[in-house]
């Protein structure tokens, strides 16, 4: 009798083994993801705040690296290099007033800016059109929130000045002709960063791959949503994918990319550095602030455009693909005219459609999403960014775990994961 009983419960043994390592996100995924993620993000935020050449940052980094290892994942490290304005000196003068500017926006790489005289006051509230009639270039036009900055910048003015609402408004309600004293100048240091990445071969490898990515550093706060939420999310799909190699047919590679607050500078990086093997990728799926509970968004809209004619290879003559766009302070923010490119052929908005619909989740199809996939769409490689709104206050202190929501990295894990489930089990368009 027992003899004819074991075989019975092995088959059986074997099946439930097979069955809890299925590769299929909408049937099998873990329900402890969620508090598994949540481990990493109280973890992550702990080291403090992720900037580069920090200990917050060596720390994180290591535990990147640990979490990689027990998915036993290949591991690479690529270090960087970047140039940042280190503001030494901030001086206004308005009317012989001091005041302190909310926000400096302008290209601190041009030198030392001084200027004397008048400027122009930009009145958020009042007729866009007529305003933008002026002639603003070369220009220091003072603002206060809401204005829109990237809109100003384009038209190439000397600086933009934000400043306090009742600041702004004093001056507005004066009615006198104001003369500006604005002195603005430091030095230019050299930073390094890294990308790491971890890679996930199958037993029977093609030439292909497909990149599962989110940056772990952070800016002004310990970015428990921007992004410790992303990352967390990367790290425990390295698990899922990881506990299911044997039913894997393309190289799976999990990057975490530095210094993406400082302008997406990691991706482009990477990008420039591994032109020949992003020439096989099949997909590129980036996680940036996925905590929240509110909508989904996900880059979907943009369609093929503004792409590299070379896949792999951003033809684009990128002039800030090593320069910070950002202070490390923020005491300055540099907005330029970025070439934006998307890369979302029919096949993968298709997938994204068909997984979100199997999940009954309800997304939210938008482009221009500024994270960084879009050094891969310069480069030609299928890509999209997925984000959940939390309302968390980003780039602030608030942004803490006390905020994040584990539903949240558990549903961006099992879009993510569906997606390049459907990708390699060959969607429609992308045999």
């Amino acid at each position: 009798m027992i003899k004819r009983i074991l075989p019975v419960i092995v088959l059986l043994l074997l099946t439930i083994r097979v069955t809890a390592q299925s590769l299929d996100p909408v049937a099998d995924f873990p329900v402890e993801f969620k508090d598994r993620a949540m481990e990493h993000v109280t973890r992550i935020c702990s080291f403090g705040e992720r900037v580069a050449g920090t200990k917050a940052a060596a720390k994180t980094l290591n535990y990147i690296e640990q979490e990689f290892r027990k998915s036993g994942l290949e591991i690479e490290r690529d270090t960087f290099y970047y140039s940042s304005f280190e503001a030494k000196k901030i001086v206004l003068k308005i009317d012989g007033k001091t005041l302190k500017p909310r926000q400096l926006i302008l290209n601190p790489y041009s030198g030392k800016i001084d200027h004397g005289g008048s400027f122009l006051l930009f009145y958020p509230d009042s007729s866009l059109a007529r305003q933008m009639m002026q002639d603003m270039k070369n220009q220091i036009i003072v603002t206060r929130d809401p204005a829109d900055y990237y809109q100003l910048s384009y038209r190439s003015p000397k600086a933009i000045l934000v400043l306090e609402k009742a600041d702004f408004d004093a001056l507005a309600e004066s009615g006198k002709n104001h003369l500006i004293i604005f002195q603005f100048s430091g030095k230019i240091k050299k930073f390094q960063s890294v990308n790491l990445a971890g890679t996930l071969k199958p037993l029977h490898p093609d030439t292909g791959e497909i990149l599962l990515s989110a940056h772990w550093d952070s800016f002004n706060s310990v970015g428990a949503d921007d992004n410790a939420s992303g990352l967390a999310t990367l790290l425990e799909l390295t698990k899922y994918f990881s506990q299911r190699r044997n039913e894997l047919t393309t190289t799976l590679k999990f990057v975490a990319f530095g210094a993406e607050e400082m302008g997406t500078l990691g991706s482009v990086s990477y990008v420039d550095h591994h032109p020949g093997e992003l020439k096989h990728c099949k997909l590129m799926f980036n996680m940036d602030c996925v905590s929240g509970l509110r909508d989904i968004y996900v880059d979907l809209t943009g369609k093929v455009e503004n792409i590299s004619p070379v896949k792999g290879i951003i033809k684009e003559d990128l002039y800030f693909r090593n320069k910070a766009l950002r202070g490390k302070t923020g005491n300055w923010m540099w907005i330029e005219d970025y070439p934006m490119a998307s890369d979302v052929p029919g096949w993968l908005r298709q997938d994204v459609v068909d997984v979100c619909n199997s999940l009954n989740t309800k997304i939210n199809q938008v482009s221009g999403i500024g994270s960084d996939h879009q050094a891969f769409s310069q480069a030609g490689i299928p890509c999209t960014s997925i984000t959940i709104d939390n309302q968390v206050e980003n780039h602030t202190p608030a942004d803490t775990p006390e905020k994040v929501h584990p539903e949240g990295m558990w549903i961006a894990g099992r879009i993510a994961a569906g997606v390049v489930v459907k990708v390699l089990k060959g969607s429609t368009g992308n045999k």
